[in-house]
């Protein structure tokens, strides 16, 4: 049993080892901030502008034309399985995050599998890692499909490979013209009963407006169906993106840099109509909302792990 004496030596240390600890502890509170991931949806955070990955949009291979994706020409490219099965497409945007569409989560266990272009032929460079947790966009609406959009949080970060590899978002306000010639990629069917295989399809943005147009001419309405946004793509009837493409990226190359400026989300009858995507520069706070809460799961491990040892020490200096 400790005497009265080193108790009040013990005492004496500890409050020492706190007022030690007092800034540091003030300084966590105001950068470790809890929050908690889950399958649902996450407020909308205003935070600065999140840095892209140095060598985002990049790969090792070129388009020579064609329509079925050769490996690692798109390394961002992302399979969302569910029990080993295909769910939807996605992409890449840090070591630990995959950008997706909403509308593909329903609440099961998922895995994602990267760095591999045959979903039917395994590949010494794929890669598959479980689904830690994925957060829906706060005002996801599935009737209409606004704010289709979702990030899936991976159990363990991936290494980056020749094979796989972030797509690059926009940083700053970003425009695409209607006319512009970008690139969806998928491992979607070409007719409605086809098989799904890998592919990669080249298609012009249509502006806002006159796919809302035609839209509302087939439909026969007047009820606005392409809102804010949402971006529309439009090849051909043969070349439209159709089931099995959702959550996967649209990209554009600027500059030899590839940025992914839409997340497939709907059309109709593979491409009787535009395709319609997620417009991800009216996204930009929430994803950065979502990339600084994930860059701080090891800030808060750091911070946490400088409390216990300080604490640690303190308990040594009070026994």
């Amino acid at each position: 049993m400790a005497s009265l004496s080193n108790r009040s030596s013990g005492n004496a240390g500890l409050l020492f080892w706190l007022q030690l600890l007092g800034p540091l502890l003030s300084e966590a509170s105001a950068t470790c901030v809890s929050w908690s991931w889950g399958w649902g949806t996450m407020a909308s955070l205003l935070v600065p502008s999140f840095p892209n990955h140095p060598v985002c949009g990049q790969r090792s291979m070129r388009i020579f034309g064609g329509s079925e994706a050769p490996r690692r020409k798109w390394p961002w490219q992302v399979s969302l399985q569910s029990y080993n099965r295909h769910v939807c497409g996605g992409s890449l945007i840090t070591n630990r995050l995959v950008l997706t569409a909403a509308h593909c989560v329903f609440g099961r266990e998922y895995t994602v599998m990267l760095g591999h272009n045959n979903l039917f032929e395994f590949d010494d460079n794929a890669v598959v890692i479980r689904v830690k947790d994925i957060v829906l966009h706060q005002y996801y609406n599935f009737r209409q499909l606004t704010n289709d959009i979702a990030i899936a949080l991976l159990d363990v970060p991936v290494n980056y490979s020749s094979y796989i590899q972030p797509i690059c978002l926009p940083e700053r306000p970003f425009t695409v013209n209607a006319e512009t010639l970008c690139w969806v990629t998928g491992w979607g069917r070409m007719e409605m009963n086809g098989e799904p295989f890998t592919r990669m399809q080249s298609l012009v943005i249509l502006s806002q407006k006159i796919c809302n147009e035609k839209y509302q001419r087939y439909f026969r309405t007047s009820v606005t169906m392409v809102r804010q946004g949402m971006i529309c793509g439009y090849y051909d009837v043969q070349r439209s993106p159709c089931w099995g493409d959702s959550g996967g990226p649209l990209a554009c190359e600027v500059n030899n840099t590839w940025i992914q400026i839409g997340v497939v989300s709907w059309g109709y009858k593979c491409g009787v109509l535009p395709s319609v995507y997620t417009e991800i520069i009216q996204f930009k706070k929430w994803i950065n909302g979502i990339l600084n809460q994930a860059s701080g799961v090891y800030s808060m491990g750091v911070c946490m792990l400088l409390v216990y040892v300080l604490l640690s020490k303190a308990i040594l200096v009070t026994i």
